[in-house]
């Protein structure tokens, strides 16, 4: 699914490697994917019924950003040299 998706997707020229680019806005969608589909949310596997009603319960009530959360946690790096006290969002891969 994941190279059907970036035929469509993504800039490329056949049989060069070297020419493949997502469009910024896309950048981080193959890696919420993998996150989601290993979060309780979809893989069910190994828990109850009662607990997974619940946690599908939560995710129903929760605003997008707060569920974005869930599926995939950010890591922030704080710095003592920057002038700014705002965290900066690390990516998990890197």
């Amino acid at each position: 699914m994941l190279v059907k998706w970036a035929q469509n997707y993504a800039n490329y020229i056949k049989n060069d490697e070297r020419s493949f680019s997502l469009p910024p806005q896309m950048k981080r969608l193959p890696q919420f994917v993998y996150h989601l589909r290993r979060s309780h949310f979809v893989n069910r596997f190994g828990i109850s019924l009662d607990e997974s009603f619940f946690k599908g319960y939560w995710m129903n009530r929760e605003s997008i950003g707060n569920c974005v959360a869930m599926i995939q946690p950010v890591l922030l790096s704080y710095s003592l040299n920057n002038e700014t006290t705002d965290p900066i969002a690390v990516p998990l891969d890197e």
